[in-house]
């Protein structure tokens, strides 16, 4: 038996749902349970369960796009939770956007790199998130990552548009050289036709990415049995230890 990090409850899960996106209870998988597990042991000191926390509107952040964690942190925090495509936006290239969330006190950021274009950059993103942070702030971060070399797709993207043939999706590209481009087999979002995974990341990759934009104790948080208490499982037997939850500090 498990306690739900989330909402207090108690509940069961098969060995086959001992997995990163698997295990849903109440709406919340093993990947969300692990995010509010690090949010609380930065915050509070502890492992918390986040439904009977007191409210307390002086703690600040936002979401990119957080899914179901989204009202009770508005319900607990100064928090609002941002998208891409609607409002409240944040396009993290936007400086428009940038300057809209300041002082904050965390940003969750959890399975967005991964889909953000190359252009401008990948430090730039990484940079902004680093701006709209209070000093003494925290970045609480996903994406998924492997022990080895850093994956880059599609470079080169600058104007670019896609298309669905023959149940196909398909990149058509002009880089900012003015070469035409083309890429098949493109892997599209389930569920989306514009969203594309556009790398994937390496351990080595986020921590310099992190490092260069000014950030500190970056924390990878590998599944322990505490963990395990609040139904937080990875991968069979916790032996595969990518795309852990990470958090990263803004310096004082």
């Amino acid at each position: 038996m498990y306690i739900c990090n989330v909402t207090g409850n108690v509940f069961e899960l098969e060995d086959n749902e001992k997995e990163r996106e698997l295990g849903i209870r109440f709406g919340y998988n093993n990947r969300f349970r692990a995010i509010s597990y690090v949010f609380t042991k930065l915050f509070y000191g502890d492992c918390k369960i986040l439904t009977e926390l007191k409210i307390n509107k002086n703690i600040k952040g936002i979401g990119m796009t957080d899914g179901p964690l989204s009202q009770i942190f508005e319900e607990k925090f100064n928090y609002t939770n941002t998208f891409y495509n609607t409002a409240p936006y944040l396009d993290i290239y936007n400086n428009d956007h940038i300057k809209n969330y300041n002082n904050l006190d965390f940003i969750i950021s959890s399975e967005v790199f991964e889909y953000i274009n190359p252009y401008p950059s990948l430090n730039t993103a990484f940079d902004n998130v680093y701006k709209m942070l209070s000093n003494g702030g925290v970045l609480i971060f996903s994406v998924p990552f492997i022990y080895d070399k850093h994956k880059e797709y599609y470079p080169s993207l600058y104007n670019y548009t896609i298309k669905k043939n023959n149940n196909e999706y398909v990149i058509y590209n002009k880089t900012k050289q003015n070469k035409k481009e083309i890429f098949n087999n493109v892997r599209v979002e389930e569920g989306t036709e514009n969203i594309v995974e556009m790398r994937l990341f390496s351990k080595s990759s986020i921590i310099y990415f992190l490092e260069k934009s000014g950030f500190i104790d970056i924390t990878f948080y590998e599944i322990t049995e505490d963990m395990n208490k609040y139904g937080i499982f990875w991968s069979p037997n916790n032996s595969n230890n990518c795309s852990l939850i990470i958090s990263a500090k803004k310096p004082i």
